[in-house]
């Protein structure tokens, strides 16, 4: 008997029906039994040296039950945010949990106030003190790479977070045997998703049988187990990572960010249930933007059109710090930009730099490669030869 062709067919959705009526679960509605809750404090500057956090006054606040710095976490033993997709010279710009020594963009976390309510642990974030130097801001990736530009991290030496290059054929013969040529200047601006969810986590650890479970909204629980696993020092087989309804993601939920491991790690010390879920002012700061790039790109080609060659040099902004995916979306634009078009000959050469801005990660982009892993478009030539 013929299978009917799904081509062409309107597909019902499934969960449409319970959606429409209002009987979605998101994280925001995980309400469980004395649930603390978590506020964030956040750097109001984007670049300075950090000289002391005051937490006494938060501490000492009604209806706070802690208040978490990057000391209390060095004393825990618990790392920074991994850096899993590295590519071949990248240096790790994995990100603190918690901000130490130095403030590198506005909205990085700095301190996270646990109390009875969303509202308690808001003004007590407002008693934590701050004390910094102001240091010149990074702001213009193109800025970053000249030699009298601030440093976001100072023991590199310069900005550069990694070079990428790629070729295929021979790029100078194909610029002499054009008829014409083009060349231009193309700015991609920095952009990020706008999920009608925010992020959230919801964390609670059953004293009965030692097993943590993290609702949180999120493209890849497996992942997020994994990491959260090893930062905390939680046996793997007992935590268990739930993602409820996701009201969009974009790719922006595809990492693991710092406010899931700090619920986690306030659930398991306080005995109780933890929530944070991120304001739509947070979501502008606290999570990944994506794509600023710069491209000086030029074409080669005889006179009856056919395209002989392309080049480009790109800088693309990779932020103060990358997220688990580093500057792996950087890579994958060197093998997009041949398109469908056919040629021979191709050169891309890509400076990922650091700046004063927010992390940047995954925002929709397509191809994808296991984690950890070293082999990237950026250094296999594209497939563009003719067929």
């Amino acid at each position: 008997m013929p299978v009917e062709p799904w081509a062409g067919r309107r597909i019902p959705r499934r969960e449409d029906d319970r959606l429409v009526r209002g009987g979605g679960r998101f994280v925001a509605d995980v309400d469980l039994p004395r649930t603390l809750h978590v506020a964030v404090v956040r750097s109001p500057v984007a670049h300075a040296r950090l000289g002391g956090v005051d937490v006494a006054g938060a501490r000492a606040a009604p209806g706070v039950h802690a208040v978490l710095t990057a000391e209390d976490l060095a004393r825990r033993g618990v790392g920074d945010l991994p850096v899993t997709w590295l590519q071949p010279g990248q240096k790790s710009l994995a990100s603190p949990l918690l901000a130490r020594d130095k403030l590198r963009y506005v909205g990085e976390p700095i301190a996270a106030v646990l109390a009875d309510s969303r509202y308690v642990a808001e003004d007590a974030a407002e008693l934590v003190r701050l004390e910094y130097d102001l240091l010149a801001a990074n702001v213009d990736p193109l800025a970053a790479l000249e030699p009298e530009t601030a440093l976001v991290h100072e023991e590199w030496g310069d900005n550069v977070v990694v070079r990428l290059t790629a070729d295929a054929g021979d790029v100078e013969q194909a610029w002499r045997e054009a008829d014409v040529t083009a060349s231009a200047r193309l700015t991609v601006q920095r952009h990020m998703a706008m999920p009608l969810e925010t992020r959230g986590a919801v964390a609670a650890v059953d004293a009965a049988t030692g097993e943590m479970t993290l609702w949180i909204s999120n493209q890849a629980p497996h992942r997020v187990r994994t990491h959260l696993a090893r930062l905390i020092g939680w046996p793997e087989h007992r935590l268990r990572v739930i993602v409820p309804d996701v009201g969009g993601s974009f790719g922006l939920k595809d990492h693991i960010y710092a406010e899931e491991v700090i619920v986690a790690l306030l659930a398991a010390s306080a005995g109780r249930p933890v929530k944070w879920v991120e304001d739509r002012r947070e979501h502008f700061v606290a999570s990944v933007h994506a794509r600023e790039q710069v491209h000086d790109a030029a074409i080669a080609a005889r006179a009856d059109g056919t395209l002989l060659g392309v080049r480009d040099r790109i800088v693309a902004d990779a932020g103060a710090y990358c997220a688990n995916v580093g500057v792996g979306p950087t890579a994958t634009t060197v093998s997009m930009i041949p398109g469908p078009y056919r040629f021979s000959n191709y050169r891309v050469e890509v400076d990922a730099v650091a700046t004063n801005k927010v992390p940047t990660g995954a925002t929709k982009f397509c191809r994808r490669r296991s984690a950890g892993s070293s082999t990237t478009a950026a250094t296999t030539p594209p497939p563009c030869a003719p067929r």
